[in-house]
Parts: structure tokens; C-alpha cells; sequence
């Protein structure tokens, strides 16, 4: 496999950016995700240490994450001590291949009325079975500040967005339809798939599974030689939205299958 392939470079489809941003990566996962783990300075015995908790958030318009915090729990004692935080957020669990983020940035309980009920409304939404709010021991806090994103994308894939570069950063807007588009294409055109790997990656996978996507392309994790590795299979066109995956995905076999045709009309071609 080509080291282009695997670290998710150019490939035959594109010579232009394959992947978005660090700063996109990160506001895309906080986007999505509900849940993270909250780490603040114990201020209680063994004081000083870093303690995880996890949290149901909610990210605003700033990608900041919105938080109701029990004053009856130690991580919210240790915020009113000691703000400084982090948050970290991963698509999954599931082995080191999964892509994560770490939010670092102070904490603090958010009193303004017509600011509680922005974030009330805004975490809502994102849990709608959410009744403990209106126990009185949970108040609205919020990371004031994002000084800083570490991201950590899989394999060889990590770097760190700057305050700035998180703020201006958007979210992909396809990246949350991974769950259908992927579950539609491995057990319906999981053949199609591997055609592509093989064209545009270089790759002779015996299986070829697509685990995420976004606007620039797709992670597919492939099987060959006994080996398990994910590829990067770019789009020939950005893909803004869920109607635009499909003909992406249609565009990228259409080549690959023409080039097959080729190949199987001048055997040459493919010694």
C-alpha cells in the first residue's frame, strides 16, 4: 500500500486537500458527540491531581461546551477552586483508530438569567430527557474559553488547534450522516467499495468497510494480507450536503469501474 494511501494523502483522485482542518476535525466531533470527560484539579486529598468525570454537554454557536454541573459533586467543588479544565470527546471507544479531541479552558458556572436560559434551551436540545436541570443542585457552566484543541485522528494522525484556529473553524456538514451512509454502503456495495480502494488507493483489499466520512472524503477500513488498516479515499468535489455523499460516492465508481473495463480490455495495462 502506498504511504499516500495510508496517512490519507492525494492518491489518484485529487491533488487538493484530502481532509479538513484540525480545527474542523475538533469542532465537528464536539458537535456530535453528547458525552465527554470532564478533568479538573482535585481540590480535595489527593489534591492537585487531575480527576475525570463524565458529563453531558452541549456545544453553542463557539463550539464551547455547555455543561449542568451538581454543586453536590467533587468536579464541580474543584471548578470553584481551581477553573482551569479540559474536555475530552471521542467518536467512539472502540480502539485507537477512533478520533478524539481534548477541549483545555476554564470552567465557570454562568449566572446571567438571559444567558442560563440561551444555554437551558441549547442543552436541551441536545437532551431532551434531561429533567435533573431543574434540580436545584445543577447549575449551568460553560468552558469560557477554548485555549486550545488537541486532536488525535487514528494512527500517525494528531495535531493541536490554536484558541483561534478552533473559533473560526466550522463543522463538517455531512459528518453526521456517517451512521446511514456507511451501513447502506457495506452491506449493499461493499464491492464497489473495494473497487475504489483498488483504483484510487492502490490497494487490493479483500474487505473494505467505510467507518467515517466528511466533506472531503472517506475513511475506509480495509483487509488484506491478514492486516487490518484504514485508507483515505478522497472526493473528487467537496460534499455539503447529504444529497451530494451519494453522487460523490456514485462519481468515484463510475471511475473506477471504467478504468476496471480498461484494464480487463488491454490486460497490459494492469502488469
Amino acid at each position: 500500500m502506498s504511504s499516500a494511501a495510508r496517512a490519507g494523502g492525494q492518491g489518484k483522485a485529487t491533488e487538493k486537500p484530502t481532509r479538513p482542518t484540525v480545527g474542523e476535525e475538533c469542532r465537528t466531533i464536539v458537535r456530535n458527540a453528547t458525552f465527554g470527560v470532564l478533568s479538573t484539579i482535585s481540590a480535595s486529598e489527593p489534591s492537585g491531581f487531575p480527576v475525570g468525570s463524565v458529563v453531558a454537554y452541549a456545544g453553542d454557536e463557539k463550539g464551547r461546551p455547555l455543561m449542568f454541573l451538581s454543586t453536590l459533586s467533587k468536579h464541580t467543588r474543584d471548578l470553584q477552586v481551581d477553573d482551569k479544565a479540559s474536555l475530552t470527546v471521542a467518536t467512539g471507544l472502540g480502539s485507537a483508530e477512533d478520533a478524539r479531541v481534548t477541549l483545555v479552558g476554564p470552567v465557570k458556572r454562568v449566572e446571567d438569567s438571559q444567558e442560563v436560559q440561551r444555554i437551558r434551551e441549547r442543552f436541551a436540545q441536545a437532551h431532551p430527557d434531561a429533567f435533573w436541570i431543574d434540580f436545584g443542585d445543577f447549575q449551568p457552566h460553560r468552558m469560557e474559553r477554548v485555549l486550545q484543541a488537541r486532536f488525535v485522528g487514528g494512527f500517525a494522525r494528531a495535531g493541536t488547534a490554536s484558541e483561534e484556529d478552533y473559533l473560526h473553524a466550522m463543522p463538517d456538514p455531512v459528518a453526521q450522516f456517517t451512521g446511514p451512509v456507511a451501513k447502506h454502503m457495506n452491506e449493499d456495495h461493499e464491492t464497489q467499495t473495494i473497487l475504489c480502494v483498488k483504483h484510487f488507493c492502490d490497494v487490493d483489499a479483500e474487505s473494505a468497510k467505510i467507518v467515517a466520512l466528511d466533506r472531503l472524503g472517506m475513511d475506509v477500513q480495509v483487509s488484506y494480507d491478514g492486516s487490518t488498516h484504514r485508507v483515505r479515499l478522497p472526493f473528487l468535489h467537496p460534499a455539503e450536503d447529504r444529497k451530494a455523499i451519494k453522487d460523490r460516492i456514485v462519481e468515484l465508481i463510475k471511475i473506477a469501474t471504467a478504468a476496471l473495463a480498461e484494464t480487463l480490455e488491454d490486460p497490459q495495462q494492469s502488469s
